[in-house]
């Protein structure tokens, strides 16, 4: 079975950092924020009434899956860089998978200011896992569709990330039908794009 796992190890202490910061920021939400935004693919209420549930969707083996947007985060302090979101997989409130992107703002906004602060020029993938029991059923394809939502919102150009296991690589050949594409580069190693038309 293919992982769906992409991991960049070079950024290992930085996912460290920024799951500190997405539980610092989680914390916050739950006890008095709302961090769904329009735009967010809403399907249908839930009697939990969670705010933070952006979609509730059937899988293809019949389980009742939800994903809840967990936080976001974007630095606007003296021409900041880049944003975080972290989105989980839900089945019967437990986790059954994860995502984290790392929004990257244009070499232009952070030296010159040129642009808009809502707007970042690429949006990297850091990790999307599907836990076993829930992988072939369609589920990395819908987190898929909550990167690309964040994306298209906020202007982006591409999507991205590292793939550095085999079994993942085979997922996104799989995915080529969607618009991803595999790129093996000297010295980077094997990386998954999808462009994005606004």
């Amino acid at each position: 079975m293919p992982s769906h796992e992409i991991t960049d190890a070079a950024e290992h202490g930085a996912r460290q950092a920024a799951e500190q910061q997405r539980q610092r920021i989680e914390q916050r939400a739950a006890n008095a924020q709302d961090v769904t935004k329009p735009g967010d693919r809403q399907v249908q209420a839930t009697d939990q009434a969670d705010p933070r549930i952006v979609e509730q969707f059937t899988d293809k083996a019949g389980r009742q899956m939800s994903v809840r947007r967990t936080s976001e985060y974007d630095n606007d302090s003296g021409g900041g860089s880049n944003g975080s979101r972290f989105y989980e997989l839900l089945y019967e409130g437990n986790q059954a998978g994860r995502m984290s992107l790392s929004m990257e703002r244009s070499r232009e906004y952070q030296l010159l200011g040129d642009g808009s602060p809502d707007a970042y020029e690429r949006v990297k993938l850091v990790d999307i896992h599907v836990n076993p029991a829930y992988r072939n059923a369609g589920s990395s394809e819908h987190l898929l569709g909550h990167a690309e939502n964040e994306a298209m919102r906020h202007h982006a150009r591409e999507i991205y990330g590292a793939v550095t296991e085999q079994d993942a690589a085979s997922y996104w050949r799989h995915m080529s039908k969607d618009g991803w594409q595999l790129r093996n580069t000297p010295g980077e190693g094997t990386t998954v794009h999808k462009s994005m038309s606004h």
